[in-house]
Parts: C-alpha cells; structure tokens; sequence
C-alpha cells in the first residue's frame, strides 16, 4: 500500500517519502553528482583539488590556464572555465562590450587579487586607481586592447573556435561559454548558424591527457 499524504490528499510521489506529516521529496539520488568547487587563487584551488570532483575557473585566458591548473594540485581532477565570448568580427564593438564587463568584474577586490596573482597588477593599476575615486569613463579608457582581447574571445566564429580550442590545449576540459551580445546574431536564425561555427576541433592526444576531450 502507498502511503497517503493527508496535507494535499494525494498519494506520495514516487521517491519521495512520508514522514511526520509531511511529504519529503529530498531523498538523495541513486549516483551523487560531482561536487565542483569554484577558486581563483591557490588556497580555494587547492581545495578543489584535494576535496571537490572538479575546479571552476573564471575570467582566464588561455595562458592563464596553466598556472590555475598548476594550484589545483591534481591532475585528475575535471578543470571548468567560464569563457566570454561575443563572436564578431566588429573589434571595436567587442573591445567596448569587454571592457565595460572587466571594469565591472575586475575591480571587485578578490577579483582584483586574482588578476595580481596572474601577473596584470601592473597594466590593470589604472583602471583600479579611476575606479577608486569614482572616475568610472577614466576606468573603461585604462583597459587595455590586449587585456581585453586575452579575457574575451571575440572574431569570426571560426577565430573564437581556434581561441576556445587555445583553452583545452592549454588544460581546459570543460570550456562553458558565456555567450555575450552580438551585432552578428540579427535573428534566432543567424545566432544557431553563429553557434554551430563555434564548436572547436577535437583536442589533440597530446593535451587531452587521460581524458580525451571531444567538444
């Protein structure tokens, strides 16, 4: 006999439970999901490495991967990157849109010590001082084109497919792509045409390591 729930007068759902009253549907699933823990700087990746099934990584570019892959300190764990990506082939259009997203993310203070512990304390210096008193056009104008062009993949679909593949060369195994607006995609057509362009090659044996990376 199934059990009846006396609060709605209805049978209980199938794996929940009956208890005290009230119907729990918080029984744990049959295979536990993976734990993926987001860092970015040593101490949080390392405990990725030792405690979570995978590290999340964010606002990276390619050469960036392998000294945040070096600070998880296990090499079997899953590695994610959240990847920004605005394929167009407008540069200024892109470099505008990226710039407005790294004064808005960059300055926040953990942040701020991510991009010094990669090595940009220096050219991202200006922007954080003009943010600071509240000079918000003099913080947009400290950003520079190579800062911008390092942290957003943007181009022709297939130059961001060459850039997202740069990723998983570098370590990446799971590039999540955080679409951003693009003057290219002038309907829901043009965007599924834009998106299947971007899907990058197989990485190669030699990266893939253990686990192959098919994209």
């Amino acid at each position: 006999m199934r059990p009846f729930d006396n609060a709605t007068g209805s049978d209980v759902p199938a794996g929940c439970r009956y208890v005290g009253g009230v119907t729990d549907c918080s029984l744990p699933p049959a295979e536990p999901p993976p734990i993926m823990l987001a860092g970015l700087r040593p101490q949080m990746l390392r405990l990725a490495g030792a405690e979570a099934d995978g590290a999340i990584l964010n606002w990276i570019g390619p050469d960036d991967v392998a000294r945040c892959v070096d600070a998880v300190e296990n090499p079997d764990i899953e590695v994610v990157a959240r990847i920004f990506v605005c394929p167009t082939a407008d540069v200024e259009y892109a470099r505008a849109l990226g710039r407005r997203l790294i004064t808005s993310y960059l300055t926040v203070p953990a942040y701020a010590e991510f991009h010094r512990w990669l090595g940009r304390g220096e050219i991202l210096q200006p922007m954080w001082d003009a943010w600071a008193v509240g000079d918000r056009a003099a913080a947009l104008a400290a950003v520079p084109d190579d800062v911008v062009d390092a942290l957003i993949v943007h181009g022709r679909p297939e130059e961001c497919s060459e850039r997202l593949q740069a990723y998983v060369d570098a370590g990446i195994d799971t590039p999540v792509l955080a679409m951003l607006p693009t003057p290219d995609a002038a309907d829901a057509a043009s965007l599924v045409d834009i998106l299947s362009r971007l899907v990058p090659a197989k990485s190669t044996e030699a990266t893939a390591g253990a686990r192959d990376v098919d994209l």
